[in-house]
């Protein structure tokens, strides 16, 4: 494709993999790995700019995207001749430089399937952001299609996780499990949303729980 000088493709990943050739001309990349995507605030995948980050890159806003601080950044100057492979799922913005003349680029896509369909124990990062994609399908699906309440969701599953963390960490390996139970019930319930019944929010949390366990490990279930 061509594109004038200053032109922007804003911070966003593609799904699947891509090798970049510049032709003519000259573009700069700031890339991101997917263990990069909590400090990116990705849009949810209902949004219409699903696939993009919150964050504007050249405005950056730390008071409403704190965690942008703590994203490493990498930086392509692309001239012509040159290539650049970007996996699927890597993070990256695009902005042309200023050029005498039309700058030009080409695109190769291959598709992961192949990831998709045999991934390794525990995931890789890459594999845990389409996870992360699958899981907000998931708990929308399970509370009737009302994409709106998964925010509330995982706000209440990363609350239950840590009150079970904070629980066990307070008290010995021999720690009550009936108090951690009691601890995490207590955090998950106090983040339901009014008209979702208490049974359906702690089945979709044990099963989302025990699916992370399974795909992350559970060391790093806290961390993703």
């Amino acid at each position: 494709g061509a594109s004038a000088a200053g032109a922007r493709s804003i911070l966003h990943f593609d799904q699947y993999d891509n090798l970049f050739v510049q032709i003519s001309g000259w573009k700069r990349f700031r890339v991101y790995d997917p263990q990069q995507t909590r400090c990116l605030y990705p849009f949810p995948i209902h949004h219409p700019l699903d696939t993009r980050a919150q964050v504007d890159l050249e405005a950056p806003d730390l008071a409403a995207f704190p965690r942008l601080s703590e994203a490493v950044c990498s930086e392509v100057l692309l001239g012509p001749g040159q290539a650049l492979f970007l996996p699927a799922y890597w993070w990256h913005e695009v902005v042309t430089e200023p050029h005498d003349s039309l700058t030009v680029s080409a695109n190769f896509w291959f598709a992961a399937v192949y990831r998709l369909l045999t991934p390794t124990r525990p995931l890789v990062p890459s594999m845990q952001c389409e996870l992360a994609r699958q899981l907000e399908y998931l708990v929308s699906d399970c509370l009737s299609d009302r994409a709106r309440l998964v925010p509330a969701f995982f706000s209440a599953l990363r609350a239950a996780v840590e009150a079970v963390h904070a629980a066990a960490d307070a008290r010995s390996a021999a720690a009550d499990a009936a108090r951690a139970d009691a601890a995490a019930s207590e955090a998950l319930h106090a983040r339901r949303p009014a008209g979702v019944v208490p049974q359906e929010w702690q089945g979709l949390f044990e099963y989302v729980v025990r699916q992370l366990g399974s795909l992350v490990g559970h060391g790093s279930g806290r961390r993703f």
